[in-house]
């Protein structure tokens, strides 16, 4: 169990570092394209930004547009 003081880690950003760029939809896209095998359960979690609870190159798609500020993540 987490404290509450932990925040969730925000959806898009699958290296850990604090914010969404074009990293974290080139790891989405290698998830989607079946590298999901070596993944946990809440970089998963974070992967599926369209929430259809799997990861696609629809949630890379997203992820990058987010990075341009076109789109925001929930």
């Amino acid at each position: 169990m987490r404290p509450w003081s932990d925040t969730p880690p925000q959806k898009g950003d699958l290296n850990g570092d604090n914010k969404i760029t074009p990293a974290d939809a080139v790891i989405a896209l290698t998830i989607a394209a079946g590298g999901s095998a070596s993944c946990d359960a809440t970089t998963l979690a974070a992967a599926d930004v369209s929430g259809d609870d799997r990861v696609t190159s629809l949630d890379a798609l997203m992820i990058l547009q987010a990075t341009a500020g076109t789109i925001e993540l929930p």
